[in-house]
């Protein structure tokens, strides 16, 4: 703690005046709120099966090697993930088109249907977090939280 002559520093902020606090409050916020009434299991999809299904909807393949850095997860549950939604007909393993040893993630025409679905699901819960945010401060936060979040660039 600083003594009374110096001036505190960020390393004397309690720990809800943090950075990493906000976050990780903000990440429970948005947890809570996709489990409240387990707002994707209507649908069959995980909060990380969701996750999954948008980045096959991206538009490019994906390998699963991609999948697992840009998830953070281990590669055993991307696989777990992956034969999931593949056996659901969500997605599917096809061929990459220079290198015919690898596989790529792409989502079928179901796929696609069922992350619109989901987005949208997910969309409502967003909107009710950052209900206390104007159009212009939520662009901001987004455009903030893509530029710290290694491998997601800014969408906007």
């Amino acid at each position: 703690m600083a003594s009374p002559s110096t001036v505190p520093t960020e390393d004397d902020a309690p720990a809800y005046d943090r950075l990493w606090f906000a976050i990780v409050q903000a990440r429970s916020r948005m947890r809570e709120a996709m489990e409240t009434g387990r707002l994707l299991e209507p649908l069959g999809l995980t909060e990380r099966s969701f996750v999954l299904l948008s980045i096959a909807c991206a538009g490019r393949g994906h390998a699963q090697r991609e999948i697992v850095e840009e998830m953070f997860i281990d590669a055993r549950q991307v696989v777990h993930l992956v034969d999931g939604l593949e056996e659901a007909g969500l997605i599917e393993r096809r061929p990459h088109e220079l290198d015919r040893r690898k596989k790529v993630i792409v989502a079928t025409p179901a796929g696609l249907e069922m992350q619109q679905r989901a987005a949208r699901l997910v969309d409502d819960a967003e909107a009710a977090i950052l209900d206390g945010l104007d159009e212009a401060e939520q662009a901001q936060l987004r455009r903030l939280l893509h530029r710290v979040a290694p491998g997601h660039a800014a969408t906007d």
